[in-house]
């Protein structure tokens, strides 16, 4: 679970121009993980097929890399209904991207031990 932090002001007869951090209320709330469906995995990576010149691009850096990640994760939240934020697009290609390494070094471990062993 994520945890989301919310600050307010305490009501107070205070002065308003008071900035202590005894005025201020931190609520804490569990923020429930974001549920994917297929269909949905299955237009993100369409919509990144789509723009691959934008997503090839999401590893450099600098002020212009920001804008393309901006542009690009918000198209896929438009392009999803907005059913996704902005955010939880990019966090979910982060975790499709990481997934599937495990698995291609799963598969390539496996194929090695099949050599070794001669079975290939």
């Amino acid at each position: 679970m994520m945890k989301e932090f919310d600050v307010t002001p305490k009501s107070s007869n205070e002065s308003e121009n008071s900035k202590s951090h005894e005025n201020y209320e931190v609520k804490v709330t569990e923020k429930a993980p974001c549920k994917w469906n297929e269909e949905a995995e299955k237009l993100l990576l369409t919509y990144l097929k789509e723009h691959k010149e934008k997503v090839l691009r999401l590893e450099s850096r600098g002020s212009t890399a920001s804008e393309v990640k901006k542009m690009l994760w918000c198209g896929a939240s438009s392009m999803l209904n907005h059913q996704y934020t902005a955010e939880q697009c990019a966090i979910k290609w982060k975790n499709i991207k990481q997934n599937y390494k495990v698995k291609f070094i799963s598969l390539l471990l496996q194929t090695w031990s099949a050599v070794e062993s001669g079975v290939i």
